[in-house]
């Protein structure tokens, strides 16, 4: 699995070449977040509590699909 977040006025990474890595990267389990108004700095921006929430809700699922994979090798 693969999760990448964009801060749309990124200075330091600048956006299109974060969305190039995401279009390359080979994985067939990808999920972007883009923030079309957040900086490099994502942890003290104003998104941040949605950066978290939409990640957690994002490991959660990929979580529960591995336990899945799991209960059904053991059966």
């Amino acid at each position: 699995p693969f999760l990448l977040i964009i801060p749309g006025v990124d200075k330091l990474v600048p956006p299109k070449i974060m969305i190039e890595f995401y279009e390359k990267c080979s994985s067939n389990d990808k999920t972007v977040f883009y923030y079309k108004n957040m900086w490099h700095a994502v942890t003290i921006e104003e998104e941040i509590y949605d950066v978290i929430e939409k990640s957690i809700t994002w490991l959660k699922k990929k979580i529960i699909k591995v336990i899945t994979l799991i209960i059904l090798i053991i059966k």
